[in-house]
């Protein structure tokens, strides 16, 4: 793996043979609906409710037909795989044959639980081409943040290290096999970054600061229209730019370059606007509040008191982030070197991740339901792990080969981690665990309750991805081998990096 295309196509491969190849979460069930709706007859409504779930995820609009709460762009870009996988379905050529089963059609949530196969295999088979998304959107991540790292760096090897690092060693890897629209919203987040900063952290000044700046709302604008909370960003990027102006201010750039970020993060909130109001009468109107009734009944956000949802996002076994992307306390611990070295984009980020962080715990929904850790921090992990690869990057140019011995023990704990929770089926442990809790008469704690955390129990209801099922190894045997696998490619990886830095 000597350049980013190598990469990326190592990160294609893993995502892809790791993808559970079906729909395992109501957020996604009616993301996927509605790219087949698009694709079937080109509307945005959706014909049937989630046959377990059918109050959940859909509201209805003013033409009285069924429409997503959730962001459009997915969907929109899914409906070409919606398409391609209707059409083999319609083949019969799922008839006889093993499918993934998703969780909210039909009586998927009971099949996959018994282990069964559904009676209408050809509609669970249809959402199989549809599953690649993700595992094209992961691997774009990669080369994204590998972009980001080069700018901030200068340094190929460390920038590649740092890119392996977030497709491999965090919660990126796992979502790649989900349908969930957090991968997506993180690529935008991280290219919208990229365009960010792209003029002014790179050693000289873009000729078009302009264009970027142009390049950087819109993708901040298409994020938003992925994943509805990608708007808490917005004004951190706006600041950056006013403030990394400050010292031209008198030229009136500052007020040209803002002014063009505006005008392209805007046009993709008309477009929203536009959107919403063509649905539900009105361009705030995104579906979750249209009855107030199944809003409170569906768990729709709604202000707390942070503390709890802080508590529990940070350290909590079901999801706290410094459990599950323990790179973030690396990257925090090494954040004064970064400060340094970017001061205005440190405070930018720092500040961004912070409030994110709070918004998020003031909701009462933070825990993002019955998914892998903290689902809806996602999009700042690769802010939280940019310290650790400038680190890499200062210590390989003072040939500081003892640090980067140190980056490859710590990259292949982190990589064994994420391939134990790749490699589960979390979704089917979780509902599992859900039911038996209904049968008990009990409250199901997913957030604090060690006896429900994926980080312990992971492979409890074997092997998820869908490619790997057949493998005649248990669970544990298939982790140990790829472990060994990673290992391997850690010894490779790491004398590279010392052939780069000289003998």
């Amino acid at each position: 793996m000597k350049s980013p295309l190598g990469l990326v196509a190592l990160a294609l491969v893993v995502f892809a043979v790791t993808t559970y190849g079906g729909v395992r979460s109501p957020d996604s069930e009616v993301v996927y609906r509605t790219a087949e709706a698009l694709a079937s007859r080109g509307s945005f409504a959706v014909d049937q409710r989630l046959e377990p779930w059918p109050t959940f995820g859909l509201a209805t609009g003013t033409d009285g037909a069924l429409y997503s709460v959730f962001g459009p762009l997915q969907s929109v870009l899914l409906a070409p795989f919606a398409a391609l996988g209707d059409a083999i379905a319609a083949s019969g050529r799922y008839d006889d044959r093993q499918v993934p089963v998703s969780h909210y059609l039909g009586k998927g949530w009971a099949n996959a639980l018994r282990g069964e196969q559904p009676l209408d295999r050809a509609a669970h088979g249809a959402r199989w081409p549809a599953s690649w998304l993700n595992v094209l959107v992961g691997a774009l991540c990669v080369w994204a943040f590998y972009r980001l790292l080069l700018t901030l760096t200068g340094q190929p090897p460390a920038s590649l290290s740092g890119a392996a690092l977030l497709g491999f060693g965090t919660p990126l890897w796992a979502y790649g096999g989900t349908f969930f629209t957090e991968p997506l919203a993180t690529l935008l987040v991280v290219l919208s970054l990229h365009q960010l900063v792209r003029p002014y952290e790179a050693g000289g000044r873009a000729r078009a600061p302009g264009r970027s700046a142009v390049a950087s709302g819109l993708l901040l604008g298409l994020a938003v229209l992925t994943h509805i909370s990608a708007l808490l960003f917005a004004p951190f990027f706006v600041l950056y730019l006013v403030w990394i102006h400050r010292a031209e201010d008198s030229s009136g750039s500052s007020r040209r370059v803002v002014g063009a970020w505006l005008v392209a993060f805007g046009a993709a909130l008309v477009l929203l606007g536009i959107y919403n109001s063509a649905r539900f009468g009105s361009p705030f109107e995104t579906g979750r509040t249209v009855d107030p009734a199944l809003a409170i009944e569906n768990g729709y956000g709604t202000f707390i008191w942070p503390g709890i949802g802080l508590l529990g996002l940070l350290f909590s076994p079901g999801k706290g982030l410094l459990l599950y992307v323990p790179v973030v306390a690396v990257g925090l611990a090494l954040w004064p070197r970064f400060h340094r070295r970017h001061r205005v984009l440190s405070w930018t980020l720092a500040s961004a991740v912070v409030f994110r962080l709070v918004a998020i715990a003031s909701r009462s929904d933070w825990h993002g339901g019955l998914a892998l850790g903290p689902r809806l921090l996602l999009m700042v992990v690769p802010v939280l792990i940019l310290p650790l690869s400038v680190w890499l990057a200062d210590e390989m140019e003072r040939g500081r080969r003892r640090s980067v011995r140190l980056f490859a023990w710590l990259a292949f704990a982190l990589v064994i981690q994420q391939l134990y929770l790749a490699l589960g089926e979390v979704f089917g442990f979780l509902h599992a665990r859900r039911f038996e809790a209904q049968a008990e008469g009990r409250p199901l704690d997913v957030v604090f309750d060690w006896a429900n955390s994926p980080l312990l129990h992971s492979l409890d209801r074997g092997i998820g991805p869908y490619l790997l099922q057949p493998v005649p190894l248990s669970p544990v045997a298939i982790w140990l081998v790829g472990s060994l696998v990673a290992a391997v490619a850690m010894v490779l990886w790491r004398r590279r990096l010392l052939r780069s830095i000289g003998s």
